[in-house]
C-alpha cells in the first residue's frame, strides 16, 4: 500500500501516543456548518460531506503537508540551486576569513563567478 509523506507523519504521531495523551487537553472539535455558495460561483460539482469532524480536518492537513512537500521538493531541485548554495557558501567564507593580505574580495568573487558559468556551459 502507498503513503503519502503526510500521511506517514500522521501514523508517526498516532504510534508514539501523541494523539491519545492530547486528547484531554483540547475541546472536541465539531464540524463548520455547511454554506450555500452564491449563485455566480455555483457549478455541477457536488460539495463534499465529510462523516466526522476528524475526516474533514484530517483532509486539511494531508492537502496543506502535501502542497508544503510538493513545493519545497520543487524549490530544492532546481537546476541553479546547488550553484546557489555554492556562492552563498563562497560569499560567506570570503566575508568571514579573508585570503591573507588580500583586500581584492571581488575581484576573487568575479573570478568564482566565470569560473562557474563556464563550467555550467
Amino acid at each position: 500500500m502507498f503513503f503519502s509523506a503526510a500521511e506517514t507523519i500522521i501514523h508517526r504521531f498516532r504510534r508514539i501516543q501523541v494523539v491519545q495523551d492530547s486528547e484531554g487537553l483540547t475541546e472536541k472539535p465539531i464540524l463548520p456548518r455547511l454554506r450555500r455558495q452564491p449563485r455566480r460561483y455555483e457549478s455541477n460539482i457536488v460539495p463534499v460531506n465529510y462523516a466526522s469532524c476528524e475526516d474533514f480536518y484530517q483532509k486539511q492537513y494531508v492537502e496543506t503537508l502535501e502542497i508544503t512537500i510538493n513545493v519545497l521538493q520543487t524549490r530544492l531541485t532546481q537546476k541553479n540551486f546547488k550553484m546557489l548554495c555554492e556562492v552563498e557558501h563562497f560569499i560567506l567564507n570570503i566575508s568571514n576569513k579573508p585570503p591573507d593580505g588580500s583586500n581584492d574580495y571581488i575581484k576573487t568573487f568575479m573570478d568564482f563567478v566565470m569560473m562557474i558559468l563556464i563550467l555550467k556551459d
